[in-house]
């Protein structure tokens, strides 16, 4: 059975089928200028454009209506005024939608959340409009592309050798930072050993370990943030290896120490161009290695941290 539509004072009615519109017709309820559509017609058109609609109707029964308007396989028409004939979904799933979740899956694999990406995008596009299935594998292999893929490139970064210690950008911000709570370390050590020796006649501590014995500091302030040390867990683990990223030099001076006399200095390795040193005043100061006291505390054998 034909189903069609028509349209009185700007809205649209329906669907009726031929008979009934054919009634309307004779009632007067559909005129000459109202539109009319069924499936099949290429646009809408008026009534008195379909042959037969508003003649008087044969004996038997309603005459058959024959549009005037037929395309052989029309295409949807968007028409606010038209019903919108939908577009049949396609029954396969999309093979970058599946992709695309397995790239994702595999992110730990060189190229694959790029992949992930790149499957997961086309995917997207080709069951829109439900035209295909895999729209969720998609969405889920583009987002395991990203969030994956970008921690496991994290990941790899903090693995690479020197990267921590600030030699990949080492004038970046980072590393500005680094330096600075290197210093403030420096700092809270020479005011530790200054406590020591206050309460030691004036005598430097003989070792590091000695000052954390004997003062209120921790083991975490002679780890260097740009180095790959970690805290020592006791006092006596502190030289250990691993856990100190600062030289001391201080085992036989005294308060009298010239002020200008190097007392503590950071492994040459954490910055890459330079070292923080404690000096016997208290100060502490970034000493390019370019600098004669650079080579002159760096250079020399050390009696160790």
């Amino acid at each position: 059975m034909t189903n069609w539509f028509y349209t009185k004072a700007g809205q649209q009615h329906g669907p009726v089928d031929e008979a009934a519109l054919v009634q309307l017709a004779r009632d007067g309820q559909l005129r000459p200028e109202d539109l009319v559509w069924k499936e099949g017609m290429a646009q809408w058109v008026k009534a008195s454009q379909v042959p037969g609609l508003l003649a008087a109707p044969a004996a038997g029964g309603p005459p058959a209506i024959t549009p005037a308007f037929v395309a052989p396989t029309p295409l949807p028409v968007q028409n606010a005024a038209m019903p919108y004939r939908q577009i049949q979904p396609d029954d396969r799933t999309s093979r970058m939608a599946v992709a695309s979740l397995v790239c994702g899956l595999a992110f730990c694999i060189p190229a694959c959340p790029v992949l992930a990406i790149i499957f997961g995008i086309i995917g997207i596009r080709r069951t829109g409009e439900g035209r295909m299935h895999g729209r969720g594998l998609a969405i889920a292999g583009l987002v395991l592309g990203v969030v994956l893929g970008t921690a496991g490139i994290s990941v790899e970064l903090a693995m690479l050798p020197g990267f921590r210690r600030g030699l990949v950008v080492p004038t970046g911000r980072r590393e500005v930072a680094d330096r600075v709570k290197c210093a403030a370390n420096e700092r809270s050590i020479g005011q530790a050993i200054l406590l020591y020796c206050n309460d030691n006649q004036g005598q430097y501590p003989p070792d590091l370990v000695a000052l954390v014995k004997n003062e209120d500091i921790t083991t975490g302030i002679f780890v260097c943030p740009s180095s790959n040390d970690t805290p020592a867990t006791s006092p006596d683990s502190l030289l250990s290896g691993g856990h100190c990223s600062y030289i001391y030099l201080g085992q036989r001076l005294t308060t009298s120490a010239d002020p200008t006399t190097v007392v503590l200095y950071e492994d040459p390795g954490d910055h890459g161009d330079g070292v923080n040193m404690l000096f016997a005043d208290g100060h502490v100061e970034f000493v390019a290695a370019t600098d004669p006291t650079y080579n002159k505390t760096v250079n020399t054998p050390s009696p160790g941290r």
